[in-house]
């Protein structure tokens, strides 16, 4: 196996490896069982539905796949978006996907059939999440957008961090407690539960982290943020910033490595590398 992705939805963890296998871990366990094979797949981005019945699966090749019982099974969609998918979410029983030109599109009937929204910017789009009562979508330039009806209209974003400005969004992340993290281009912001929003790396000349572009961003159940970049770099959220891994392991044991996706699952955080390892930290 060597592993390519990690997502997590509704306790159940999810890894694709380089040849398209699905495999999924429960939560406390610590096996993974196969549970499709698709030869296609690359990393990907999985939602679920409330109930955890049905959920969908995109992968950076273009392909989306659904389930309708809990992941035991995938089926490949056809007739879906005709743009190339970023990202999914859902909010309640209807799944969202964001992508390449400001596409965006919604299914309410398990991902059967799909139907193109209208956003009003051809901005990509990389990241869509669920954050309270809203669906909030964010990309180049920028780009932030949310819906607060399921996803058939939608407007500028109005509770963006200020000094956003033209940078490229990439990642968008709600911890347990309601916290959010957005990422960009050397840039990383959390807003806490009552609203306020804080910058955990600086564009001044003091105390600047160079972080490169933020590939994605994941909370652990404990209220632990962890970053992994577009460079293969895994930082940790430590009091006073971020933390640097530098080695193949959290205390940098053997050889640097390179980081592809991380996971925060069970208040752990699930790393794969380009070895095609798992590495878990407590």
């Amino acid at each position: 196996v060597r592993s390519t992705s990690l997502s997590s939805a509704n306790g159940i963890t999810w890894m694709l490896d380089a040849g398209g296998s699905i495999f999924r871990r429960g939560r406390g366990h610590s096996d993974w069982r196969l549970v499709s094979v698709h030869s296609s797949l690359s990393v990907a981005d999985v939602s679920f539905a409330a109930g955890g019945a049905g959920g969908v699966l995109v992968t950076a090749s273009g392909s989306m796949l659904r389930t309708g019982d809990g992941g035991a099974s995938w089926y490949l969609i056809t007739g879906g978006p005709k743009r190339v998918p970023a990202a999914v979410a859902h909010i309640g029983t209807v799944s969202v996907v964001v992508g390449h030109g400001g596409m965006a599109n919604r299914s309410g009937d398990g991902g059967h059939t799909w139907k193109p929204v209208e956003l009003g910017s051809g901005r990509t789009l990389s990241d869509v999440a669920h954050v309270g009562d809203e669906l909030v979508a964010v990309g180049l330039k920028g780009a932030a957008f949310s819906s607060a009806d399921g996803g058939l209209t939608w407007r500028p974003w109005g509770d963006k961090p200020s000094d956003t400005g033209s940078t490229h969004l990439t990642s968008i992340e709600v911890g347990p407690d309601g916290s959010v993290a957005l990422g960009g281009i050397g840039r990383v912001w959390v807003r806490d539960p009552s609203g306020i929003w804080t910058s955990l790396t600086s564009t001044g000349s003091v105390a600047t982290l160079k972080i490169g572009e933020v590939r994605r961003l994941r909370w652990g159940s404990s209220g632990g943020l962890s970053v992994v970049t577009a460079a293969g770099k895994l930082y940790r959220r430590a009091k006073g910033g971020l933390k640097i891994w530098d080695g193949a392991g959290p205390s940098g044991e053997g050889k640097p490595t390179r980081w592809l996706d991380i996971d925060g699952a069970e208040g752990r955080v699930l790393a794969v590398t380009d070895e095609g390892a798992v590495q878990v930290s407590l």
